[in-house]
């Protein structure tokens, strides 16, 4: 199923939401009943677009089975509780004190299936992805223990590189320190010959 990127907003030709909704370059738009939407959205993730007003983007809307919802847009998580009645979808946020009900449709457009939101008279939510919220959280698992390993795969590395250069660090300490002691073993006459022999056989090894 191909993925859009942008979201599309529909005038129509009625502003009837309820009547059949003719609109070039999607077929078969379908209104769904409450079983349908029940069966579309209830423990499901739906993944798309959102047009509406000052939102505008992508978003990630999880409808949960025990009436609750979870909206992710903008990297921000809105939490509410929904329902269905009279083939409308109607939900409210935990700061709300009313619920808002809209219509949902299904319909094809370039080869794919979507599932919009509708309501006065356009679409402003448009849905290209479903999954269940159980494969959702195991992608979610996934993701996390493949970033957990890259991230650990990273730390190893950045303490091999910085093992290396303390050790390119404290030899040359160590070497610094062995050619002040050979200097000083030269020019001081008391060192018998035999030592300072050996000080420059082991600073040439």
């Amino acid at each position: 199923m191909r993925k859009i990127t942008l979201t599309i907003v529909l005038i129509f030709i009625s502003l009837n939401i309820s009547a059949a909704i003719s609109q070039s370059g999607i077929t078969n738009l379908k209104q769904l009943d409450s079983n349908g939407i029940i069966g579309l959205i209830s423990g499901n993730q739906l993944t798309g677009f959102i047009s509406d007003g000052p939102f505008q983007g992508p978003v990630v809307q999880t409808f949960f089975k025990n009436g609750k919802y979870e909206t992710i847009f903008e990297d921000k998580i809105y939490k509410g509780v929904w329902k269905v009645e009279n083939k409308k979808y109607c939900s409210k946020n935990n700061t709300a004190s009313n619920f808002n009900c809209v219509y949902w449709y299904t319909g094809n457009k370039d080869g794919g299936t979507y599932a919009y939101i509708i309501a006065q008279g356009k679409i402003f939510h448009q849905y290209h992805e479903v999954r269940s919220v159980e494969e959702a959280r195991k992608i979610r698992e996934a993701e996390a223990e493949e970033k957990r390993i890259a991230d650990a795969k990273e730390a190893e590395q950045e303490k091999k590189k910085a093992e290396k250069k303390d050790t390119s660090e404290n030899k040359d300490v160590k070497s610094y320190r062995e050619l002040k002691k050979l200097f000083y073993s030269l020019s001081n006459p008391k060192i018998p010959r035999a030592s300072v022999e050996n000080l420059v056989q082991l600073n040439n090894s």
